[in-house]
């Protein structure tokens, strides 16, 4: 069956490249993904959410997805398959309904989300959740209404009751209320303040232990299980510089073609978020856990770069910027791409193996 399932999300692919702004492609795609998501089985992480579902773990998770399993399970008496099902068309409509609304070139968005993340959203669904639904929230800052904010606000409280880190995305509720270049030299100063903190790894722990369990932050600050090699490091501080450097050209060429507000707010909210994520680059010597925002927000980029496309703006024969920031980028993505298919290929019997292969509704249905 692996077989099978690869080439149909291969051909699904390749037609959403070729399809750029098809919205059957686009339905299709997130469709095959939702039953990828839903109906695959023996992932990593598979039996310990399972226990977590049925109550069987001492240890808790955040109390809003301890919720939503003690609602399933206790009051409604679903099995968790068919939870996953729920919980699954809901984490991928939020992300499906952004590149919808604000790409312009939506099939290409969605083939680009199919390649990376969405393996690991498949297997770490909490975090899937969080940042699904701060992707959906960041419309309300784009919007910037009366109201909006307070809208942002209750849905990124969602998100971190689902999973804690999303506590991150508190800080993009000043992106309405500060300019870039301020932004980046508060970013700096908090970066370097920060990087003198975590030289006393207690203090830094005690502090966030507000927000997010002492038991992770011991796990993630003061053993080895998460920390990253070099080169994993010095991979991620290059994205992060790269991709910045490339947004700041997409946006300057976005303003110098008139584009509608919203569409210049985008990119703008883009921008501020991706100069937060300079604060990772400290953690990133004891833990590369930090880098799953930046990841799951990959898929602003890949809209980003749909409409930078769109725009056919390497008709004219000549290399500008934005042409070189638009290379840049998707070299960056492949670099990206390769990496998380060869760290996936390295737990080929957790990640692509079950997706491809273990799947109740194909054995079902078509492979019997």
């Amino acid at each position: 069956m692996i077989y099978v399932t690869s080439f149909i999300s291969i051909i699904l692919i390749l037609c959403c490249f070729i399809r750029k702004n098809s919205k059957t492609l686009f339905y299709i795609t997130f469709f095959w993904m939702w039953i990828l998501f839903t109906f695959s089985y023996d992932k990593a992480d598979d039996l310990m959410y399972q226990n977590l579902y049925a109550g069987n773990l001492v240890n808790k998770v955040e109390i809003g997805f301890t919720f939503l399993c003690d609602f399933f399970y206790s009051k409604l008496n679903i099995p968790f398959r068919f939870f996953l099902g729920i919980y699954g068309a809901l984490g991928l409509t939020l992300v499906g309904s952004t590149i919808y609304k604000y790409s312009n070139n939506k099939s290409f968005a969605t083939a680009c989300y199919f390649i990376f993340p969405f393996i690991f959203d498949a297997i770490q669904i909490r975090n899937f959740m969080a940042m699904s639904i701060l992707i959906f929230a960041l419309r309300f800052l784009i919007r910037n209404n009366r109201f909006d904010w307070l809208k942002y606000l209750m849905l990124n409280v969602i998100a971190i009751s689902i999973h804690s880190f999303s506590i991150i995305g508190l800080f993009f509720l000043t992106f309405n209320w500060i300019s870039k270049k301020k932004l980046f030299i508060i970013t700096i100063i908090a970066t370097i303040i920060e990087y003198i903190a975590l030289k006393n790894r207690t203090i830094f722990i005690n502090l966030l232990s507000v927000v997010i369990t002492k038991q992770k932050l011991e796990a993630y600050f003061t053993s080895n299980a998460y920390a990253p090699g070099m080169s994993s490091i010095i991979k991620s501080i290059m994205i992060i510089i790269i991709m910045l450097i490339s947004i700041k050209i997409i946006y300057d060429f976005v303003r110098k073609q008139n584009k509608i507000n919203e569409e210049e707010k985008f990119v703008d909210i883009t921008f501020k978020m991706y100069i937060i994520f300079i604060l990772f680059i400290p953690l990133l010597f004891y833990t590369n856990i930090v880098m799953r925002l930046p990841r799951s927000m990959l898929v602003l980029l890949y809209i980003l770069i749909s409409n930078v496309i769109n725009n056919k703006i390497m008709s004219s024969g000549k290399i500008k910027k934005v042409d070189c920031a638009l290379i840049i980028s998707l070299i960056m993505l492949g670099f990206i791409w390769i990496q998380g298919f060869i760290i996936s290929i390295n737990n080929f019997g957790i990640t692509y193996k079950p997706l491809l292969e273990n799947n109740y509704f194909l054995e079902l249905f078509i492979f019997k």
